[in-house]
C-alpha cells in the first residue's frame, strides 16, 4: 500500500455505519420475519464516503480505513454468493498459512509454488519459469 505522509500504511479496514438503512428499504416492500440463529445472505451496494488513517498501536505505521455509504442492500439466497465466499476463505487460510509460517521462520522461494495439496506431510512443489524463457 502507499505511504501516507511518509508513514508505512500496514493495514486497510472498511467500516459500514448505515447499512441497515439500505435493508430497512428492502424489508418495507418485502416483509421478512426472522428467528434466532437464521443465516441469511446479503448484498450491499456502498460507495467511498471518505478513507482515514488510524494509528496502528505498537508501531509507527498506519491503517487506511475505507468508510463507505451504503446506498442498496438486498437478501439474497445463498447459492448467489457461495463461491464468492468459498473464494475469499480459501485466500484467507491461505494468508494466515503463510504468515504462520513466516513467524515459524519458514521462509519462501521466489518462482516455487505449492501445485498439490499436502499428503502425509510432504507437498508437491512446482517451479515457475523464472528466465521467463516458456
Amino acid at each position: 500500500m502507499k505511504r501516507f505522509e511518509g508513514k508505512e500504511v500496514l493495514s486497510s479496514g472498511i467500516e459500514i455505519p448505515n447499512a441497515a438503512g439500505g435493508l430497512r428499504a428492502a424489508l418495507r416492500i418485502h416483509p421478512q420475519e426472522f428467528h434466532h440463529g437464521e443465516r441469511r445472505w446479503v448484498v450491499l451496494e456502498v460507495v467511498v464516503g471518505k478513507v482515514r488513517f488510524d494509528p496502528v498501536p505498537k508501531t509507527s505505521g498506519l491503517e487506511r480505513v475505507h468508510v463507505f455509504a451504503a446506498e442498496a442492500a438486498t437478501f439474497v439466497d445463498q447459492e448467489a454468493v457461495q463461491p464468492y465466499l468459498d473464494e475469499q476463505a480459501t485466500a484467507l487460510e491461505e494468508a494466515e498459512r503463510l504468515a504462520a509460517e513466516e513467524a515459524a521462520g519458514v521462509q519462501q522461494l521466489a518462482g516455487v509454488r505449492e501445485s498439490a495439496p499436502r499428503r502425509r506431510g510432504r507437498s508437491v512443489a512446482a517451479v515457475d519459469d523464472l528466465d521467463g524463457e516458456g
